[in-house]
């Protein structure tokens, strides 16, 4: 039985008529069914460049245009950029990565006193009353630790959308539905998520003599609350162009959301954290 070839005009996947490029129908790229090596390559380079360089591309106006993407996908324009959803779990990725990272490092290195920082707001103490405290209380970490890379990302899927309805209630009269509120949530979402990671990706403070310390601590303290300022300022901007509004009252949205997440961030570590035993 020879294969019937579909005429030109024709998408070869359905047979709908073509108007351009891609099929109304069911979205197939009108392709010649015989291509050289050249086009061939060519046509996989494009693809490759193009899924990364819409990416990259929302990436970029993702930070330098806050509430862009956001009002884009409001007015429809999805075929531009990337998903907030997929820009939410790329800087996810990022964050815990970076956690872990932070966390295996600090407890191979020696330790000052009894106490170990692990990030994200996760130490260690131990008081050395019985031999072995030490070796106990590390081997107890590195087992929260890998608990907390694994269920602290699978708990902000539920952090996210709760943060969404803070959102709907702090602007309530936008008119705006929960997915939405959802979609802008995760938009912003994923610059706070690279915000944790660039400060857990500081160094820690060096040692050594009390004015190279204190240069060194007054230097990253600066640096810390550069990138926190602006997160802060970001998020401000975001829900002002997005949802309309003066300066005050998106600064008093941005607080509620940011205390909100404060406290569903703080909930979530503890209970991984409190129940590491059976998730483990």
């Amino acid at each position: 039985m020879t294969e019937t070839i579909a005429p030109t005009g024709t998408c070869r996947n359905c047979g709908a008529a073509l108007a351009g490029p891609y099929c109304g129908q069911c979205g197939q790229k009108d392709r010649p069914v015989n291509p050289s090596l050249f086009s061939l390559a060519g046509e996989a380079i494009a693809e490759a460049f193009d899924v990364d360089g819409k990416l990259l591309r929302s990436i970029r106006i993702l930070f330098t245009r806050p509430g862009f993407l956001t009002n884009a996908l409001f007015a429809g324009r999805r075929a531009s950029y990337v998903s907030p959803l997929r820009l939410y779990l790329v800087f996810s990725v990022i964050l815990f990565a970076v956690s872990a990272v932070v966390a295996n490092r600090a407890l191979v290195m020696p330790p000052e006193g009894n106490r170990i920082d692990l990030g994200g707001g996760m130490s260690i103490w131990w008081d050395d009353a019985r031999p072995g405290d030490r070796e106990r209380t590390i081997a107890q970490a590195e087992r929260q630790v890998a608990v907390r890379t694994t269920w602290l990302p699978r708990a902000m899927f539920v952090v996210v959308p709760l943060l969404a309805l803070g959102v709907m209630v702090l602007t309530w009269r936008s008119g705006r539905r929960f997915p939405q509120h959802l979609q802008f949530t995760a938009h912003v979402q994923a610059v706070v998520f690279a915000g944790f990671a660039l400060l857990m990706a500081l160094p820690r403070l060096p040692s050594g003599s009390f004015a190279e310390v204190w240069k060194a601590a007054w230097a990253l303290a600066s640096l810390r609350s550069a990138v926190i300022l602006a997160v802060v300022v970001y998020t401000v901007m975001a829900f002002k162009s997005v949802y309309g509004g003066g300066w005050f009252r998106n600064s008093l949205r941005t607080v509620g959301v940011a205390l909100m997440f404060a406290v569903l961030w703080n909930a979530a570590g503890s209970l991984i954290l409190r129940y590491s035993r059976f998730l483990g």
